[in-house]
Order: structure tokens, then C-alpha cells, then sequence
């Protein structure tokens, strides 16, 4: 086994922890998929601690206060050391892809000299960010581990902490990709962290039932059913700023299918969720009509995809 993750693997486990990026990511292409890919990662690993239900909040506390450690200075053996730790009975997640992701954290830091330099400081800043911004929320946590949000000011700052840097990571990746964007770049800054947030609460409201047995309540109580879908379309109406923003600056095709594909997904499952309530699903038929929708509308070169998102 070569001491990097190659190519390969990372697609690998890319498909086995996520759903919707792992369909997103290749549509980037060349590159910048590969970047966006290491970075997905590294997010998942940081997620997966926040996220660790049966750990007491003191060692999930502990966790990212090394993971945080861990991206002042990468280095494959405290890499190593953190994986080792945080596969320690009991490991930080029960899902085994999530586990097999921990176990090659040290060969996914070895990739890090790999990618260019200015990319790779502004992943690592955005993953310090949100490892920091989540281990706020996990010191506010009770001693079991249990986080409950209290206030919509509350939920956006919990959404940005997850997701909104992540929006933000990847629109500075874009810009050091194509420096055409660079024209944009205060609109496309300005509302990149809402992208992450309008994803982040579909999740919220998708995961509702779930992550209320795993001692999570992330829909305070003054924000009802209603009141949060509607939040979340507005996040919604706000992103296709974003992707027209894009596509107005001549952002390449594969930019302009990884934003708005998951914004798809999305817009669709909110109607759902608004259909069915907490706990529905689109379909895989559902998802693999809006991939084909996504194509036939660049391949006719529409002028407006963010108009898909609806």
C-alpha cells in the first residue's frame, strides 16, 4: 500500500461518505476536482467528530481541539497519531466508511505537498475554521454530548460553522482556478457562505428525527416546521444570485455544474419535505432525472441554470 492516497481512493472514499459530492465533485474536472476532493475529505473527518453521538462531549472537545492541531501543522505522523486516537474503542463513527476514512487520514495529509501551494493554505485555513467554529458549539454542549439550539441566530451561526465556511473554501478555490471570476468576487464572496447554509439546513430539516435520537436539536423552539422550510427557500432564492453571479462571469461549465447540482437536490428535496414532512427522500430516480436535466441544459447552453433551482 504506497504511503499516499492515490487518485483512486480518493474517488473511493469519496463515493462511500458522501451522496450528492460524490457525484458533484468529478463534474469540476482536472485539477480542482481533485483539491475539491481532498478538501470534502478532510471536512468529513472534522464532521465526523462534531458528529461523534455516542462520544461524551469532553472527548469530542478533545478531538477537534487536535484536529485543529493537526492543520496548524500537517504532518503525517501526528496525522497518524490522531487516527490512531480517534479509532480508539469507541471509534468516532459506527459507519465502517466513515472509520476506513479516519484510518487513512495519515495518508490523505500526505497528499497535502501535492496540491499547489495557495490552494492548499486556503483549505487548511477554512478547515481550522470550521474545527474551531465546531468545537464552540461542542464546549457549549452538556456533558453527554447534547447540543440544542435555541434561537434562529443560533441555528445560521451552527449552519455556518458546518457549511458556510465550506460555501466559502470552495469559492475561493474557484477564484484561484479561474481568475476571470476575479471581477465578481466581492458578489461571489458575499453570498458564498449562504450557499453552504441554504444545503446545510435541508440536511437540518431532512435529519430532523434523526439527529433528535443521536441528542441533537438543531430546530430551536421558536422556529417551527414552516417557519425553517421558509428559511431555507430564501437560502435557496439567495444561492441562485450566486449562480447567476457565476455564470455571468464566465465560470467553466464544471464550476457551474458542481454549485448548482446540489442546489437542485436541494430545491427538490424541500418540496418533499414540504409534501411529506421530516424524514422523506427524493428518490433515485428524482436525483437521476436532475443530473439529466442539469446536462441537457448546458449542453443547449442555457442562460439561465439558476433557474433550475426552484
Amino acid at each position: 500500500m504506497s504511503e499516499t492516497l492515490d487518485d483512486a481512493e480518493l474517488s473511493s472514499l469519496l463515493e462511500k461518505t458522501s451522496r450528492t459530492f460524490a457525484v458533484a465533485i468529478p463534474l469540476l474536472g482536472g485539477g480542482l476536482s481533485h483539491d475539491v476532493g481532498f478538501g470534502y475529505l478532510l471536512f468529513r473527518v472534522i464532521d465526523t467528530l462534531e458528529d461523534a453521538a455516542h462520544w461524551p462531549r469532553d472527548r469530542r472537545v478533545e478531538a477537534l481541539r487536535d484536529a485543529i492541531g493537526l492543520l496548524d501543522q500537517p504532518s503525517v505522523d501526528l496525522a497518524r497519531d490522531c487516527s490512531r486516537r480517534w479509532l480508539a474503542a469507541p471509534a468516532a463513527s459506527d459507519n465502517p466508511h466513515y472509520t476506513a476514512l479516519i484510518a487513512a487520514l495519515p495518508r490523505l495529509v500526505a497528499r497535502l505537498p501535492a496540491i499547489e501551494p495557495a490552494r492548499r493554505r486556503v483549505i487548511l485555513d477554512h478547515a481550522r475554521r470550521t474545527a474551531s467554529l465546531m468545537l464552540e458549539f461542542q464546549m457549549q454542549a452538556s456533558l453527554d454530548g447534547r447540543i440544542v439550539l435555541r434561537s434562529v441566530d443560533q441555528l445560521r451561526h451552527y449552519c455556518y460553522a458546518v457549511a458556510g465556511v465550506v460555501g466559502e473554501l470552495l469559492t475561493e478555490l474557484f477564484l484561484l482556478a479561474e481568475p476571470p471570476l476575479c471581477a465578481s468576487a466581492g458578489v461571489l464572496r458575499e453570498l458564498s457562505a449562504v450557499v453552504g447554509e441554504a444545503l446545510q439546513l435541508t440536511n437540518i430539516l431532512k435529519d430532523a428525527e434523526q439527529d433528535a435520537r443521536e441528542g441533537r436539536s438543531l430546530l430551536p423552539p421558536d422556529v417551527g416546521w414552516d417557519a425553517a422550510l421558509e428559511l431555507a427557500g430564501d437560502d435557496l432564492a439567495r444561492s441562485r444570485r450566486y449562480v447567476a453571479e457565476l455564470q455571468a462571469a464566465g465560470a467553466s461549465g464544471g464550476i457551474l455544474a458542481f454549485v448548482v447540482l446540489p442546489l437542485m437536490l436541494s430545491a427538490r428535496t424541500l418540496r418533499v419535505l414540504r409534501d411529506l414532512g421530516p424524514g422523506a427522500r427524493l428518490a433515485r430516480d428524482q436525483v437521476i432525472r436532475a443530473v439529466q436535466e442539469l446536462a441537457e441544459a448546458q449542453q443547449r447552453r442555457d442562460s439561465q441554470l439558476a433557474a433550475l433551482i426552484a
